[in-house]
């Protein structure tokens, strides 16, 4: 009778443990749905559209332009960091 109640115990704390994931899953699922749902409210608008369209087909309208920025051709030099070792540090691994 013991032995059953143990086993039944073990059962109920292993079904709580799931139910947590399962609730963070579900919690993760609705903020991503919401996500979504904000993300397709301003592809409904005009100005969504054309964002997005400019954004994944590089297109322009009429008469605009593109600019380029490129970035400096110089290069940062960086200094190696200093090494020590656990002695000269004053601290031992043990």
């Amino acid at each position: 009778m013991i032995w059953n109640a143990f086993e039944r115990y073990t059962i109920a704390d292993a079904v709580g443990d799931r139910r947590e994931l399962v609730e963070q899953e579900a919690a993760a699922l609705e903020a991503r749905k919401a996500s979504l749902e904000a993300e397709v409210e301003y592809l409904r608008d005009e100005r969504g559209i054309e964002s997005a369209m400019r954004r994944q087909f590089d297109i322009a309208l009429p008469g605009e332009e593109v600019v380029v920025i490129l970035e400096d051709e110089t290069e940062v030099e960086f200094e190696p960091l200093a090494t020590t070792t656990p002695t000269e540090s004053g601290w031992w691994p043990w």
